[in-house]
């Protein structure tokens, strides 16, 4: 829209509206079309809209890829994404062995000491609190600078674990699922009880898991409508 119909549409005079769309501009939130002297939206109303693309379709495009791992493994799958208060998990595909995890769905669990949550970190998609950090079992790594080293191996390695860190006898995997500008935008992971997972088998479900990661993001990716494209991924 131009400056003159955002004044008729809005009933407001010239002056002022353009005094709001200047600031609003300041914020990325319009932007104008120098050639046309349009207001159109700007790159973070942009990357919020393709956020929230994201997450609503994110549960759609990954459920036959959750259950594809699901059947190959025999263990449990889900799918979660980062968010303020730790690792929110969307969906779960329970293993169909006797012995297995419990139901995580609407659940959080901390960064620190979550394959999913220390995947997050790895990648930029979530931060630690400040404060120190709660140590659940034996094994959880609290010291910042042992867990930088071990997000800095996650990073070059492209998979998390975390095994008896957040609950004795609880091992974990999680490989990245991207965006279409690359940002980590969820994870996928396998759960199982410790002494059935290996840190052998982890490496091995991790370099699956990576695979399958990477036709979820492409799935996710050529779904993401051009218009909500922008450079620099989701808010």
């Amino acid at each position: 829209m131009s400056i003159g119909e955002l004044c008729q549409a809005t009933g407001i005079k010239q002056p002022t509206v353009s005094r709001i769309v200047a600031a609003l501009e300041r914020h990325g939130i319009l932007a104008k079309d120098g050639q046309r002297g349009w207001v159109r939206p700007g790159p973070l109303l942009l990357r919020l809209a393709a956020s929230d693309f994201t997450y609503r379709h994110l549960v759609d495009i990954a459920n036959s890829f959750l259950r594809e791992v699901a059947a190959m493994t025999h263990e449990t799958v889900n799918l979660s994404v980062p968010a303020r208060s730790g690792v929110n998990h969307l969906v779960q595909i329970d293993s169909d062995q006797f012995v297995g995890v419990t139901n995580w769905v609407g659940r959080d669990a901390p960064f620190h000491c979550s394959s999913a949550g220390k995947l997050f970190l790895a990648f930029g998609s979530a931060r630690l609190p400040d404060g120190p950090l709660k140590k659940l079992t034996k094994d959880t790594i609290t010291d910042r600078q042992l867990l930088a080293e071990e997000l800095g191996l996650i990073r070059s390695r492209g998979f998390a674990c975390a095994i008896d860190e957040l609950e004795i006898g609880l091992s974990a995997v999680t490989a990245p699922i991207q965006d279409y500008a690359g940002a980590v935008v969820a994870g996928i992971s396998l759960s199982g009880p410790t002494p059935r997972l290996s840190r052998k088998q982890l490496n091995t479900y991790g370099e699956l898991l990576v695979r399958i990661g990477q036709r979820v993001s492409s799935s996710l990716a050529v779904a993401t409508p051009p218009d909500l494209r922008v450079t620099g991924g989701p808010a």
